[in-house]
């Protein structure tokens, strides 16, 4: 059961802080748990429960703290001297704030299991620190947590195996549970979750009416992408906007396939790089500006472009090539490689963002190794890295461009989400990756030939705008990043187009060898 701090702020206490997003808790919590409790020299225990939300593995749903509270308040019956809180930001914020709660000769004890202990985590990294401050006696202490290995990421995919996932589960609850309360914590978690949108724009619209007390005059409306949900809406004021939000009530993996979540400084780097691009680029192609930044809840709210029209991957989708947005974009990017690098950066320092772009790097390549070419491409994969590496410059690179974030609106032409992009990297992987997609969709509408043509005329024409800076191999990388581009999307390929997408990039191939 949550109660109010200060009840429990008697004097001379060892208080162990116990922090975690426990969704769901298993049996390793409670062994912790249950160390703590029989310890002699602890009078209390408080686990602290995480505010964010946690994703399903392969879908888009997500559980909430309560669901973690109410099977705390099941495995704890008859501890008395643990109880529960929930977070309203990180657990392990919400631990550190306890230095300006507790009474000076009171003692704190943050615990950690032995996973992470051994893993070097690095999250009770001010504790020492606060403790000189403050005066505050603390330490950090190891808790056992048995045998159980298996994570709460993967318990969580367990919800939704249809086949093996309700033993895996049970198999992972502590051993003192009955048949009942076992089928009762069970039940707490298939009922508690939520989608993704649903938590998001819970979040958003409390920020909007109570952080800026913004009234909408129509509902948040969610984009296509169900992990990480765009909203779309309209003031009372009739000021079209475009909502992203990356705050603390959600952690979500960027795909099925792994357990990393997206930074939550994306949003933070994309304002720094609409702020320069509108300064910069005042005429052609449009950008997004920036509204309202709000750094505490991870919040940007932008203008909306492209309002009547549609996306450049709607337009290929259809079988329409449009040479002249092809061209206006080639003429950004060629504009873009002359133009001041940004003073600032954007990931932190510019090690960071060098590390950003060799992470983009990396991750695009390895997608491009897929099953169906590895022996074939990878020599070639290879070298196309180490050369694009090797020509790594400091500019502002996108390093998602493809046709989704181009949006067409009657002659206007915008770029948008700049969430991935950096202060250093290589400008043919931009336009390697943007005329790769612009190949993929000609294999699809059979019309390979004549975008062939067109995508050696947009190389030539970037060559001539940058004629006397651009490095010698720049065309031969960019035909590599095509080619790169065309194997991470072949796996969505229909069978009967395979040779045909092998073929291309055979030539491709040979083209980046040649030059």
């Amino acid at each position: 059961m949550r109660t109010d701090e200060s009840s429990h702020l008697s004097s001379g206490k060892r208080i162990a802080l116990y922090p975690g997003a426990f969704r769901p808790p298993h049996a390793a919590h409670m062994h912790a748990v249950q160390y703590l409790a029989n310890h002699p020299d602890i009078d209390e225990v408080v686990i602290i429960i995480s505010g964010r939300f946690r994703h399903i593995p392969g879908t888009d749903l997500a559980l909430g703290p309560e669901v973690a509270e109410a099977i705390w308040q099941i495995y704890l019956e008859g501890l008395t001297n643990v109880r529960v809180v929930i977070a309203s930001q990180t657990a392990v914020n919400y631990a550190l704030d306890y230095f300006d709660k507790v009474l000076p000769d009171q003692t704190l004890l943050f615990c950690i299991g032995e996973a992470d202990l051994q893993s070097g985590d690095s999250r009770f990294y001010q504790i020492y620190q606060r403790a000189k401050e403050t005066g505050i006696s603390a330490s950090i202490i190891m808790v056992p947590t048995g045998d159980l290995k298996i994570r709460s990421t993967a318990l969580r995919a367990s919800l939704v195996d249809v086949e093996n996932g309700s033993q895996i589960f049970m198999d992972c609850l502590p051993n003192q549970l009955n048949l009942a309360q076992r089928m009762q914590v069970w039940a707490i978690c298939q009922n508690g979750w939520k989608t993704v949108i649903e938590v998001t724009c819970d979040r958003i619209q409390k920020v909007l009416s109570y952080s800026m007390q913004v009234r909408l005059a129509t509902q948040l409306l969610p984009g296509k992408n169900r992990l990480d949900p765009v909203f779309f809406t309209q003031t009372e004021q009739g000021e079209h906007w475009v909502i992203k939000f990356a705050g603390s009530s959600l952690e979500v993996e960027n795909n099925a396939q792994t357990d990393r979540p997206k930074s939550r400084n994306r949003l933070s780097v994309e304002r720094l790089a609409l702020k320069w691009l509108n300064h910069h680029f005042r005429s052609g192609i449009k950008f997004p500006e920036t509204l309202f930044w709000m750094k505490k809840e991870k919040m940007l709210i932008m203008t909306r472009l492209g309002l009547t029209g549609h996306s450049l991957a709607h337009r290929l989708s259809e079988g329409y090539f449009d040479r002249w947005v092809l061209n206006q974009v080639n003429a950004f990017l060629a504009d873009n490689y002359h133009a001041d690098s940004p003073a600032e950066a954007f990931w932190g320092d510019q090690s960071d963002d060098k590390y950003q772009w060799q992470h983009i790097l990396e991750e695009h390549l390895k997608s491009a190794r897929s099953h169906f070419f590895y022996n074939d491409f990878d020599q070639y994969l290879r070298q196309l890295q180490i050369k694009s590496l090797a020509a790594t410059r400091h500019q502002l690179v996108h390093l998602d461009l493809q046709p989704k974030h181009i949006l067409l609106n009657d002659n206007e032409i915008a770029i948008v989400d700049w969430e991935s992009s950096s202060t250093y990297g290589d400008p043919a992987f931009d336009l390697g990756k943007l005329l790769g997609h612009f190949l993929f969709y000609a294999i699809q509408a059979q019309q390979t030939e004549s975008i062939v043509c067109l995508i050696e005329e947009v190389v030539l024409t970037f060559q001539s705008r940058t004629i006397g800076t651009c490095d010698h191999d720049f065309i031969s990388r960019v035909y590599g990043f095509i080619g790169s581009t065309l194997l991470s999307l072949g796996q969505n390929i229909k069978e009967s187009q395979f040779k045909q997408l092998t073929a291309c990039v055979r030539k491709i191939e040979f083209t980046y060898y040649s030059n």
